[in-house]
């Protein structure tokens, strides 16, 4: 004869809860004045949702939230990489 103890430590569902654990980051780039005159200055903002921080292209490092004022020589596309702990997202503006 054949006895089992059995032992339960929880219950295990798989993926449950996984989502609202470790959401995927969301970045947005906005920069106001949309058009620059030639010398002109615009201000570049970022925000994100479930992320560290990122880069942001002729910028470099930066937080998951801020503003910085730039001044494009040209037509320039800003692309902002932001990471979180379930991953990386891109976003951009021209």
């Amino acid at each position: 004869m054949l006895f089992f103890t059995i032992v339960s430590t929880g219950i295990f569902i798989p993926g449950a809860g996984l989502a609202q654990q470790n959401p995927l980051p969301t970045c947005t780039l906005i920069a106001t004045p949309s058009v620059v005159e030639k010398g002109g200055t615009a201000n570049l903002k970022w925000t994100s949702t479930s992320a560290i921080g990122g880069t942001i292209t002729s910028i470099g490092s930066v937080g998951p939230s801020g503003i910085q004022g730039v001044i494009p020589t040209k037509t320039t596309e800003y692309v902002g990489i932001f990471t979180g702990a379930s991953g990386s997202t891109r976003c951009s503006v021209v």
